[in-house]
């Protein structure tokens, strides 16, 4: 019973918030994909990590870091304090500069009963 239970009970998401990026320049955009460039300024970045984009306090968009470099080398991820430049993947509004990249991981978990 108790398997048919958990069978049944919607699948969890977590989300776990990694870091910010500060935009300082949009190097080039295209079709829903943008390589800009910021600073860490809390927590880390890291490559294939979940992104919303947000100008003030309103989130514009949404998006998917697909690549990321640090001194033109691509690396895994940068932490706070560092200079980076990132592909986003993004539906909504275009990056500007002085935006902020919220990045974000999610979790799928099976709930138990």
């Amino acid at each position: 019973i108790r398997k048919r239970l958990e069978d049944m009970v919607p699948m969890e998401v977590v989300r776990t918030d990694n870091g910010d990026e500060r935009v300082a320049k949009v190097f080039f955009s295209i079709r829903g994909r943008q390589i800009v460039g910021g600073r860490v300024s809390r927590g880390f970045v890291k490559k294939g990590a979940n992104v919303d984009i947000v100008r003030g306090e309103e989130r514009v968009g949404t998006g998917t870091l697909k690549d990321v470099q640090e001194n033109r080398v691509p690396v895994e991820e940068v932490r706070a304090g560092r200079e980076c430049g990132v592909t986003v993947e993004s539906e909504g509004k275009k990056i500007k500069e002085r935006d902020t990249l919220r990045v974000y991981t999610e979790e799928v978990r099976k709930r138990r009963v």
